[in-house]
């Protein structure tokens, strides 16, 4: 008998198209599990961009945070969790593989960063992981929307970013700090870019 069957509780995440997860006695951590689904969901839904997508980096992404899930007391079963998340993670990367490279682009500009790539090794003293993707997560959905024609001002700006990043708490057994430091350094050059094309952009169209 597993260790679930006796305090099984409802299942959770009813949501539409959602996966539902029953909780155990010992499981993973709801709210690392919801942030992480939700973001497989936008990457899914979306089919490119945010903070999961573009292919196998962004595959890699979510696999590795999958495999950082911590176990709490009454926590999703996580034979549940491991199996939707398989599931989503194989459903990005044949999306990616049918629909080929993301736009690496704009036409006649510099390259993008591959701000789905992110990928930071642990080191005895680091960032800590949760509040590492929180971060990445809500800079990455600032410049996507913008790019995608939303407001300049919806999310955090790059002072803001650099900001946060200089207070993440240190923990034992964290993100390499100098790794996550140069993604947030160019995760603040892609808003800082995508916000001087939609105040062009905006421009042009009031002339």
């Amino acid at each position: 008998m597993s260790e679930s069957s006796p305090l099984s509780g409802p299942l959770l995440r009813s949501s539409p198209g959602s996966p539902t997860f029953g909780t155990t006695r010992r499981g993973y951590d709801r709210r690392q599990v919801d942030r992480l689904v939700d973001g497989l969901d936008r990457a899914l839904s979306a089919g490119r961009g945010t903070a999961w997508a573009d292919g196998a980096s962004g595959a890699g992404r979510a696999r590795a945070a999958a495999g950082a899930l911590r176990v709490v007391w009454r926590g999703y079963d996580r034979a549940q969790v491991d199996s939707a998340l398989a599931r989503m993670i194989a459903e990005l990367e044949s999306a990616a593989a049918a629909g080929g490279a993301s736009e690496a682009a704009e036409p006649g500009g510099e390259p993008w960063p591959d701000l789905s790539a992110a990928s930071f090794g642990v080191v005895m003293f680091g960032f800590d992981r949760n509040e590492v993707e929180i971060l990445l997560a809500e800079g990455v959905d600032a410049v996507e929307a913008i790019r995608a024609g939303g407001r300049v001002a919806a999310g955090p700006t790059a002072a803001e970013l650099r900001e946060r990043c200089a207070d993440l708490p240190v923990v034992l057994r964290g993100f390499d700090r100098g790794q996550v430091t140069a993604f947030v350094d160019d995760l603040c050059w892609a808003l800082k870019r995508a916000g001087d094309m939609r105040r062009a952009s905006d421009g042009q169209g009031r002339r």
